[in-house]
């Protein structure tokens, strides 16, 4: 996801949304959550492009990664992971433990990937005798333990994608000590059930709820529903973590009347009248703007 076609003289309103991602960005109180809740069409994308935006223009800039959950390749925390990864790069940052372990699986040297302080938490099917980090792996089908190109097993594989992704994430809260960076998850809602359950048990658990207080990692959260915050942790914590924000401002007539203005429509007094009463019943923002093009000329056009 880019901010490369956002264009922020066209961004309407927002100003009590965009207060709240200030607030997280100064790391006063605990708070290293926003999460947005809204349905459909009601502008929750282009405000994390607002974001993104503010965070790649303000100076110094700010790491920030943008993603919709339902776009990865195939719906996995190692996936996920790439994606933010080369995000975060782009603005110079480096993963020394997440470049080697990866460069490992890639290399199929699983020599090193079996010396991994990560393994602790690793499955390994089929395995009758282990050591994590040290010396004995007996009985694991199809064990390589190096050289390049090889290629690993489907266990293996499946071990080196879980210890990269711990590396991955490991390297970041080191980072997170010292510098600020966004991660911004789009579409909550439409992601695929099982990393919905790695984001909740996982990722959220370590990376915030039991993360230091001066951890700098913050996390925009958004979709029509949320990870089950307050069924998973104490109330308190929730207070403490997350600040939320369970509708998105509706606009007034000066919203609309701006959106007309802004991208070029020619309208007349009945026109921003009609698209206002649309917005009071309840009509999406994009949904109104879908209709603007579809009914009003661009000035320059009659």
């Amino acid at each position: 996801m880019s901010d490369s076609t956002f264009d922020p003289k066209k961004f309407i309103d927002r100003e009590s949304e965009q207060g709240l991602f200030e607030d997280l960005l100064r790391y006063e109180t605990a708070a290293r959550i926003l999460a947005i809740r809204d349905v459909g069409g009601m502008g929750k994308s282009h405000l994390l492009e607002k974001f993104q935006y503010r965070c790649r223009t303000v100076k110094p800039r700010i790491p920030i990664s943008l993603v919709a959950l339902d776009q990865l390749a195939d719906y996995s925390p190692f996936s996920l992971v790439r994606m933010i990864s080369e995000h975060l790069s782009a603005f110079g940052l480096q993963f020394e433990n997440f470049a080697r372990y990866e460069n490992a699986r890639l290399t199929g040297n699983f020599s090193v990937i079996s010396s991994s302080i990560y393994l602790q938490a690793s499955n390994f099917a089929g395995a009758s005798e282990v050591t994590i980090a040290g010396t004995i792996m007996k009985d694991i089908a199809t064990v390589n333990l190096g050289g390049s190109g090889i290629r690993l097993s489907p266990e293996q594989e499946n071990t080196a994608r879980e210890v990269v992704v711990g590396s991955f994430f490991d390297d970041l809260q080191k980072t997170c000590s010292t510098k600020p960076v966004v991660i911004i998850f789009d579409s909550y809602d439409k992601c695929d059930s099982g990393l919905k359950k790695w984001i909740t048990n996982h990722f959220l658990e370590k990376y915030f709820f039991s993360a230091t207080a001066e951890s700098k990692l913050a996390l925009i959260i958004a979709g029509q529903d949320l990870p089950p915050f307050k069924a998973k942790w104490p109330e308190e914590d929730c207070k403490r973590v997350v600040s939320s924000i369970n509708e998105l401002r509706r606009w007034k007539k000066r919203h609309v009347e701006k959106c007309l203005r802004v991208h070029g429509f020619t309208y007349e007094q009945p026109d921003l009248d009609a698209f206002y009463r649309l917005i009071e019943r309840g009509s999406p923002p994009s949904d109104v703007i879908q209709l603007m093009h579809t009914y009003l000329p661009k000035k320059g056009t009659r």
